[in-house]
């Protein structure tokens, strides 16, 4: 197989659906034709379409993973070649990537995978973390990676129901200094919650006490609303995450939730710096 989707997308031969899922969309940021006008940017989205029609299933992506491996098997046989480590479920020895670059091996908690790679490297994932709330049918996930043209980009996904309760989604794509501002507003919206202060803008079903914007790359932007609504006692943070051309979802987090994003966030900074 001369076509490799897994270095397309530069994820690893073991990476599960959420990683692959993240890293189409990363690059479909990067090279959508509305947002790089480059010459070579058409080639590279229809190589990154093909790539993850390629791995977006089980089935497409078993045929992938079998080529793959013949293909090591025959380029190895007789040879002296040094393995690829392309087979599935491959368990490759520490420190010893596919590209030749040097890596770790991910460690995993539970439902928590964190990829700990040297900094000249854009294909692996630096940290990740996910939230789930399967009550509420939430999900927040929080990826940290490499980037050839912008360094080190933190990932921020959020899939929820809206008011009809169909699924969306949103991304944002933040640098440190921009991760530096959401850090400090998460900080500061804790503070609203704990405290009794005046709302700063009243609405017909619910009144909100705080509201910053943090801009990332390619137009997206997460907002960070504190709200009451008036038949409530508590109040709720609000995650608006999504592009300026109305793509995107809104995910409410209690106090509880907003404190344990607070430290995933500080843990993602610490590894962009």
């Amino acid at each position: 197989m001369d076509f490799d989707p897994y270095k397309i997308l530069k994820v690893d031969p073991t990476a599960d659906e959420e990683v692959i899922s993240a890293a189409y969309r990363a690059l479909s940021k990067k090279y959508h034709p509305d947002l790089n006008k480059s010459a070579e940017a058409q080639t590279q989205m229809q190589q990154v379409n093909r790539a993850y029609e390629m791995l977006k299933d089980s089935v497409s992506r078993a045929k992938v993973d079998a080529e793959l491996a013949r293909k090591s098997s025959s380029q190895s046989s007789g040879q002296g070649m040094r393995p690829s480590y392309t087979q599935p479920n491959y368990n490759p020895p520490q420190n010893y990537g596919t590209g030749g670059f040097q890596r770790n091996q991910p460690v995993s908690k539970g439902t928590e995978r964190i990829y700990v790679a040297t900094p000249d490297d854009n294909t692996f994932y630096l940290y990740q973390k996910r939230l789930v709330d399967d009550k509420e049918h939430k999900l927040l996930r929080i990826g940290v990676y490499h980037d050839k043209l912008f360094g080190k980009i933190c990932n921020i996904n959020a899939t929820a129901p809206d008011v009809s309760g169909k699924i969306s989604s949103g991304s944002v794509f933040i640098q440190s200094l921009e991760m530096f501002d959401l850090t400090d507003a998460i900080t500061e919206a804790l503070a609203a919650m704990e405290k009794p202060l005046y709302p700063i803008e009243t609405n017909s079903d619910h009144n909100v006490f705080y509201r910053r914007q943090i801009n990332g790359l390619n137009s997206t932007y997460l907002v960070l609303e504190v709200i009451k609504r008036l038949k409530s006692d508590a109040k709720i943070v609000l995650f608006l995450i999504g592009e300026r051309r109305g793509e995107g979802v809104v995910a409410s987090q209690t106090q509880a939730q907003l404190k344990q994003l607070e430290k995933i966030f500080t843990e993602a900074f610490a590894t962009m710096r």
